[in-house]
């Protein structure tokens, strides 16, 4: 029993000092693009340009999907 718990000290102990070793993250800027799958391709097309305000945009990767641009 006191093995046990010493060893769940120990590696407490080393995620602790591998967390305060690691570099800090940088700040989120923005975000690059998302996916999002749909059963409802005209409702989907209609919130993005209507309600967004996205400019459709052919999907380069799949030729049966969309890309909808905010910004260039």
């Amino acid at each position: 029993m006191q093995t046990r718990l010493l060893l769940f000290i120990l590696a407490l102990a080393g995620l602790s000092a591998a967390a305060q070793s690691a570099p800090p993250r940088p700040r989120i800027t923005g975000i690059s693009h998302i996916a999002v799958y749909t059963s409802d391709a005209a409702a989907a097309e209609d919130y993005y340009t209507s309600v967004l305000g996205a400019v459709k945009l052919k999907d380069t990767e799949n030729p049966q999907g969309a890309r909808y641009a905010f910004s260039a």
